[in-house]
């Protein structure tokens, strides 16, 4: 599963926008969220919300508005953890 979303990933994003580090972040747990990826030091604010909207443009997650703030959640993750 993150073998196929890491290759998923470098088929359709940018080069500056697929990292092994950003994917791998994704798989930590079910959802991920801006600040996650700034606290991990993968990128700044502004670009993170951007690589998450590309990440969801592509299929990978899916956002969903949660009081102030954007919840990018893993759908292939989360669908394993359901069944």
């Amino acid at each position: 599963m993150l073998d196929d979303t890491i290759e998923q990933a470098k088929a359709k994003l940018p080069k500056r926008v697929y990292s092994k580090e950003l994917i791998e972040l994704l798989f930590a747990q079910p959802y991920c969220k801006v600040k996650q990826l700034v606290d991990a030091n993968i990128v700044k604010r502004q670009t993170a919300a951007e690589y998450l909207k590309k990440l969801e443009k592509i299929g990978v997650l899916k956002s969903k508005k949660v009081g102030t703030a954007n919840l990018y959640l893993n759908i292939k993750l989360y669908e394993l953890l359901l069944y």
